[in-house]
């Protein structure tokens, strides 16, 4: 079971959504505040580095990572109420996702802001994969490992919780 805790915690980060475009800037320039729970670990780089380039403010989010969690998800009321934020963060963040795919030397930098990481572990550590893309077999899989390991009663409905 420890191993299939280990695969649901991972999937959880597999759940930023691919979205439309946006801009959560109101109609005077005001950006829309979010705190965001993250975890100090190299996986959330690329969430430091959206905030450090510059990508959730383009357009329009000031946004507060705080630690609590690794995955990036939101309420359905929140999404249906705030399409544009919801849409502007996940942008953003599938922006930053590319860029620490990219730059592998940015995200060895920024782990220096978050963490306690010696750095020349930091240089000698082997990153993950960053990714944008949504692998929807793995998530169904990772479901049927919590429904049969009694951690949630039923799979999870993947077309309802991925926008």
């Amino acid at each position: 079971m420890g191993r299939r805790s280990v695969a649901l915690a991972a999937a959880a980060t597999l759940m930023v959504s691919a979205g439309c475009g946006g801009n959560a800037a109101d109609e005077d320039g005001e950006r829309t505040e979010l705190r965001v729970g993250v975890l100090s670990i190299t996986a959330v780089a690329p969430i430091y580095l959206t905030e450090d380039q510059g990508f959730f403010e383009d357009r329009g989010l000031d946004v507060e990572p705080f630690v609590t969690i690794a995955g990036y998800f939101t309420t359905e009321d929140f999404a249906a109420d705030n399409p544009e934020t919801a849409d502007a963060f996940t942008e953003a963040l599938n922006e930053g996702l590319d860029y620490a795919a990219e730059n592998p030397d940015e995200v060895r930098r920024i782990l220096g802001t978050y963490t306690d990481i010696d750095e020349d572990v930091v240089e000698a550590m082997r990153l993950p994969h960053f990714f944008t893309d949504i692998d929807e077999e793995a998530l169904a899989h990772v479901g049927g490992l919590a429904t049969e390991d009694g951690l949630i009663d039923d799979e999870p409905n993947l077309d309802e919780l991925i926008r």
